[in-house]
C-alpha cells in the first residue's frame, strides 16, 4: 500500500514539473512587439494601436533622452515637406503639424510628434506625445491627388512655470514619419522641426 502511494505521489509530481516547464517556455517567446518591429519580424500596420501608440511614446523619448543625431534626418532630404506652428489660447499651448507635398506616394501613414521633454513640468500632461496611430484608417498621400496632412495636439500650460528653459524649448519638435513605399517597403524618418510661434504665443511670453 505505501509503495502504491509513494507511486501515486512520484508521478503527480513529474507530471506538475511538465507543465511548469511548458509554461515557462511559452512565457519566454512572448516577445516585445518595438523589438519585433525593430528587427522586421511584424509589420507596422499588423501591431495594435495602443501597442502603436507605446512604442512611439517610448520610441520619442528614447530619442530625447540620448540626444542621437545619427537616425535623424535633416528636413532638406525628407520626400515630403514638414511645418510645425505653436499657438496659445484659453490656457492651453497648441501644436499643429502639416506634411504636405510628398515626392512620392506615401501609403499608410502615421505621424507622431513630441515636444521638448524639458517642457514637462511646464504643462499639465501624463506624456507629451501627440499622434495618428490611433486611427485604425490611416491616411494615403499622392503628389497628384492628395497633398497634405494636419496633426494637432494641444496641452493645459502652467503659467507660473514658464521660464527661461521654458522658452529655449518649446519650439523644438521632434517627428516621427511612418509610411508604407510604392514598392510596399515600411519607412520611417525622424527629423527635429522648429515650430513657427503665433502672435498669441509671444505675447504669452513677453508677459
Amino acid at each position: 500500500m505505501r509503495r502504491y502511494l509513494i507511486l501515486i505521489f512520484t508521478t503527480c509530481l513529474v507530471l506538475t514539473l511538465f507543465i511548469l516547464v511548458g509554461c515557462q517556455r511559452e512565457s519566454s517567446t512572448t516577445s516585445d512587439p518595438s523589438s519585433e518591429i525593430e528587427n522586421n519580424e511584424t509589420k507596422w500596420e499588423d501591431i495594435d494601436q495602443q501597442s502603436l501608440y507605446s512604442i512611439d511614446l517610448n520610441d520619442l523619448e528614447e530619442k530625447y533622452k540620448k540626444n542621437n543625431q545619427q537616425d535623424i534626418t535633416k528636413e532638406s532630404e525628407l520626400p515630403y515637406q514638414l511645418k510645425v506652428s505653436v499657438d496659445y489660447k484659453d490656457e492651453n499651448i497648441i501644436y499643429l503639424l502639416l506634411l504636405e507635398n510628398p515626392t512620392n506616394n506615401m501609403n499608410k501613414v502615421y505621424i507622431s510628434f513630441m515636444p521638448s521633454l524639458e517642457l514637462i513640468d511646464s504643462l499639465y500632461a501624463a506624456s507629451l506625445l501627440v499622434t495618428t496611430t490611433n486611427n485604425p484608417n490611416p491616411i494615403n498621400l499622392d503628389p497628384l491627388d492628395i497633398k497634405q496632412y494636419e496633426v494637432g495636439g494641444s496641452f493645459f500650460i502652467n503659467e507660473s512655470k514658464i521660464d527661461q528653459n521654458f522658452e529655449s524649448n518649446y519650439q523644438e519638435v521632434l517627428v516621427k514619419v511612418t509610411w508604407v513605399d510604392e514598392k510596399n517597403e515600411e519607412q520611417t524618418r525622424y527629423t527635429y522641426v522648429e515650430a513657427v510661434p503665433s502672435e498669441n504665443m509671444k505675447d504669452l511670453l513677453l508677459n
